[in-house]
């Protein structure tokens, strides 16, 4: 079926009850709609709206597990990026399930547009838990290494091979 609204440049993911659409760009400019595919693809239904315009945008899916083999907790949609009409993006939206509600996430280090984005699920790695202090990335001419609290520094990753920022 038709989408509610016409749309270029949108992003989206497939979550728990349906294909999710969001932003993207129409004749007026980029747009803050977000619309859903109900599953057997019957009908669009509207969503609440994000809080920024975003054309150029990336979505994710974050799963996380529950302790029952085969249950998933309730799924997060994250939008990140993108262009609003004048400016590029570094905000993070994060759509939860739960409530059908849009909160803002950290910022991005910088901002971004149509980055590849992919399923992530959320897990406490077991070296981590029982520590409140996240592992600590650092990132040098020599590339990218990360070290745990508990268990010190794992292996250098070398740097990236292409450009590792966009300019704006």
């Amino acid at each position: 079926p038709a989408m509610l609204q016409k749309r270029a440049f949108a992003c989206g993911s497939n979550i728990r009850f349906g294909l999710c659409v969001c932003g993207g760009s129409n004749v007026h400019g980029p747009m803050d709609s977000v619309e859903c595919l109900q599953p057997g693809g019957v009908s669009w239904q509207e969503l609440p709206s994000m809080a920024f315009r975003r054309s150029w945008a990336s979505a994710a899916l974050l799963v996380q597990p529950s302790a029952e083999r085969g249950q998933f907790l309730p799924q997060r949609l994250m939008v990140f990026g993108g262009f609003e009409g004048q400016t590029y993006l570094d905000s993070i939206e994060v759509f939860k399930e739960e409530g059908c509600i849009w909160e803002p996430a950290l910022p991005l280090p910088q901002p971004l547009i149509w980055a590849a984005a992919a399923a992530v699920e959320v897990v406490q790695h077991k070296a981590l838990q029982g520590h409140s202090t996240p592992p600590r990335m650092t990132t040098s001419r020599k590339g990218t290494a990360m070290q745990s609290p508990s268990t010190g520094p794992s292996e250098t990753l070398p740097p990236p091979s292409g450009p590792s920022r966009l300019n704006v």
